[in-house]
């Protein structure tokens, strides 16, 4: 099944069992979210759904038994004398870290497995061809189970909290399952905390006429994102690669892919959040505002929030605190100034943290080198703001080249995004610079660019807003009921008559889907 046909049995799905949930004997509600889940993976997937029961059943195990093992331990404080208790802890904690590791490999392995298999393959075939071997691994084609890199970070996250003491693991495996498969997060995110999530999912919801109302119109207006202006982008975006565009035309290209990918992935999590809400779940934040930036990382901390978070939370905080990393900062201590302490450091982080996340979006060197690309960046950005004060820097001339500038290279980097290789890369960033070769109207029909152009200042319109801190949504609630009514209406009518479907159209699938 198209990824796109995905997103519409995601919706049509979605409401039907909110129907069904709604009348459902309340202490038991979190069933129908299950079944349901199950229902759809297996629908998409088939057999592939046995690859999310799996993964939730390695990280409940070992969750388990690292849970039993802490209690034990906790058990045992007051009986103890402190020397043998601080014995007892780290034998405790030896074995705890083990069965965390083995528990970690075994999840992601999975992950590994089906998304890495090939990327990996094609490396070491690369290393036979030097070596003029006779024989080739061969390449797999290999089709991605439904949300497996996303379960699959929530899960390992489950596992490390459960290790650190953050929470209990749970004795009910059900409970895992129902937070590793809940369907909505299914095909684009966000990647979920247990402790958020579950609570939520297991909670006996009682109609909520506010959480109904303002999902609805999130959901609307995620709609609007994705079928009115990312899928008519999508079309410019499609002629100007197609055609091998150079000049203008190609930078304008470069634009709208990054307006498509922003109100694809976007508007797809704002359905999903809005889904939610109408079930009185609160799904975390994916998106805030990222072009209204002033720096790379304030972009990646605005954009796809909920990886930046796992990546945060699980891999930049326990790489700080690693023997090199730290066995580095005492070396530096006294020897270097106090910028340069945190500096080095820093640059080892970032580059571990860097070279995952570019992995993540894709199983091949362009999307390490995509990583790497924003690495690079945000490596010259800390370097440029230890010279650059905080008073100059929230000055508004200053903030607004910076902006621009974030801009620039974020776009930079869409073209990298974009192109199926690195060869490719260079050869559209080399036609950047060369005369443009295509007529205006061979790539734009131009009442459709009007139309887009229109529909993308009222979005930054409404983002502008809410950047200023003002709650949109609040207001939309707090109306009077005539002009809720009018506002939902006219988001309908937009989408019905400005929406890019219909006979002979065959809509992209989501460039996040694949993921």
């Amino acid at each position: 099944m198209k990824a796109y046909e995905q997103l519409l049995y995601l919706l049509i799905f979605g409401s039907i069992v909110y129907l069904i949930y709604m009348v459902f004997v309340k202490k038991y509600r979190y069933l129908i979210l299950l079944i349901a889940s199950l229902g759809m993976t297996f629908f998409v997937s088939r057999f592939m759904t046995l690859m999310m029961l799996l993964s939730a059943l390695i990280v409940y195990l070992f969750a388990l038994f690292i849970g039993q093992r802490n209690q034990k331990l906790k058990a045992q404080k007051e009986t103890l004398s402190k020397t043998d208790y601080k014995e007892l802890k780290r034998k405790v904690q030896k074995v705890n870290k083990r069965l965390l590791i083995l528990g970690i490999i075994l999840n992601l392995g999975l992950l590994i497995g089906f998304k890495y298999i090939n990327f990996f393959d094609s490396i070491f075939n690369q290393v036979l061809k030097w070596f003029h071997a006779d024989f080739q691994i061969p390449i797999f084609k290999i089709l991605l189970p439904l949300g497996i890199s996303y379960y699959t970070l929530s899960n390992t996250g489950y596992l490390i909290d459960v290790y650190r003491n953050k929470y209990q693991a749970s004795k009910n495996y059900i409970d895992v399952l129902l937070f590793t498969c809940y369907f909505p997060c299914l095909l684009e995110g966000p990647i979920s905390h247990y402790d958020q999530l579950l609570p939520q999912l297991k909670e006996p919801h009682r109609f909520n006429i506010n959480h109904a109302k303002k999902g609805f119109l999130i959901i609307l207006f995620g709609l609007f994102k994705k079928i009115v202006i990312a899928d008519r982008f999508a079309l410019f975006v499609t002629n100007i690669f197609n055609l091998n565009v150079k000049g203008p035309m190609l930078i304008l290209g470069i634009l709208c892919f990054t307006i498509q990918l922003y109100c694809e992935f976007s508007g797809i999590i704002d359905m999903v959040r809005g889904l939610s809400l109408m079930y009185s779940i609160q799904l975390e934040k994916n998106f805030d505002q990222p072009f209204f930036s002033a720096s790379v990382s304030e972009f990646w901390r605005r954009w796809h929030i909920s990886l930046g978070a796992w990546f945060r939370d699980y891999v930049f905080y326990p790489v700080s605190m690693s023997k090199p990393v730290m066995a580095l900062r005492r070396k530096l201590n006294g020897k270097v100034s106090t910028f340069l302490e945190t500096f080095f450091p820093s640059c080892i982080v970032l580059f571990v943290i860097w070279s995952l996340t570019g992995l993540w979006h894709g199983a091949s060197v362009k999307y390490l080198v995509y990583g790497l690309y924003y690495y690079l960046i945000m490596v010259i950005e800390l370097i440029i703001d230890h010279f650059i004060s905080h008073e100059t820097n929230q000055k508004l001339g200053v903030k607004i080249s910076r902006i621009f500038l974030t801009l620039f290279f974020v776009n930079i980097g869409m073209i990298l995004f974009r192109c199926p290789t690195l060869t490719d890369f260079f050869h559209y960033l080399a036609n950047i610079f060369k005369s443009s070769n295509v007529a205006f109207r061979t790539v734009f029909e131009i009442k459709e660019f009007i139309i887009g152009i229109i529909m993308v200042i009222g979005l930054f319109i409404f983002e502008g807003l809410q950047y200023r801190k003002i709650n949109l949504y609040q207001k939309y609630l707090s109306s009077p009921i005539a002009l809720r009514y009018f506002i939902c209406i006219g988001l309908c009518f937009t989408i019905i008559i400005f929406g890019v479907y219909g006979t002979g159209y065959l809509p992209p699938d989501p460039i996040y889907g694949g993921f």
